[in-house]
């Protein structure tokens, strides 16, 4: 039994770990970049992106024809492939890009064009722990899977520890003598 229990703690103090290992690399890692990450909320981008996929884009980049970028749209956070882009002039006079856009799971372009300033960015490849860890720490109950094995391996160390204590404590008064009067 003592081997289980010890397995046990091992494994439990192991798993909780290894997740909140990867939760602090991925935080680590999204305050360091430059980079954003985004949660995809809508279809239009399948099966290329999907709903609930993280995507990781780059405000530094410079879109070009192909590549899939984020932008607001009246008011709303797109994010669509570049099907044409050209040079125009503001009325101002000042030079801007304009990109025509479309989602891949659309049948045709979108009906607006979109400005350079309102990109967000270029989609580049997600890190690694970004993918593993967002879908973590973006549900409360998946983080708590994680980091309960590491609580419970440390209470079922502690729990063995005072477990071995009051019996060490108990063999010790045993083969004592306690009376007083002797």
């Amino acid at each position: 039994m003592h081997r289980v229990w010890k397995i046990l703690v091992g494994l439990s103090a192991t798993v909780g770990i290894c997740g909140s290992v990867v939760v602090a690399l991925a935080a680590i890692e999204a305050r360091q970049s430059t980079h954003q990450h985004i949660v995809i909320t809508g279809n239009s981008m399948n099966p290329t992106i999907s709903v609930g996929d993280v995507i990781t884009i780059d405000p530094s980049l410079r879109p070009r024809v192909s590549d899939v970028i984020t932008f607001v749209h009246d008011g709303r956070t797109v994010t669509h492939r570049i099907v044409d882009l050209w040079g125009s002039f503001d009325p101002s006079g000042a030079p801007r890009l304009l990109y025509k856009t479309h989602g891949d799971n659309n049948r045709t372009p979108d009906p607006w064009v979109v400005t350079d300033r309102e990109v967000l960015g270029v989609q580049v490849t997600t890190p690694l722990i970004t993918r593993i860890a967002h879908p973590i720490s973006s549900r409360p109950l998946l983080l708590a899977l994680l980091v309960l094995p590491l609580l419970l391996g440390l209470f079922m160390g502690e729990a063995r520890t005072i477990a071995d204590t009051i019996r060490a404590l108990r063999h010790h008064t045993a083969g004592a003598d306690l009376s007083v009067n002797k």
